[in-house]
């Protein structure tokens, strides 16, 4: 079976200009064949921003000491828990998703 990427992220919750603003920790998970290993640690801090009719956010990625614009991301709310999901992979059956933890968004 293929296998998932999870990245479950211990979130730090901030406001600024109106829009939400999260920085973030995170860890990666590989799910094979239903089999979840135990996550890394990334230590790399990311800024979601600019919520758009609920569901639709951007990333900005902290790089050289700049905020870089990153990829489109989707906001669904799956039992109660929200899921973030990038562009999928090329890779039949294999897409990024980002955990968060209920009511951490808004």
């Amino acid at each position: 079976m293929y296998s998932y990427r999870w990245a479950k992220f211990l979130i730090a919750g901030a406001r600024y200009n109106e829009s939400h603003f999260l920085l973030v920790e995170f860890y990666i998970h590989h799910e094979t064949d239903g089999i979840i290993k135990p996550g890394i640690c990334r230590n790399r801090q990311w800024v979601l921003s600019h919520l758009v009719n609920g569901s639709t956010l951007f990333t900005l990625n902290q790089n050289n000491n700049k905020w870089e614009r990153k990829d489109r991301i989707i906001l669904n709310q799956v039992a109660g828990r929200y899921y973030i999901r990038t562009h999928p992979s090329p890779h039949p059956g294999d897409d990024i998703g980002y955990h968060f933890t209920q009511g951490c968004m808004i």
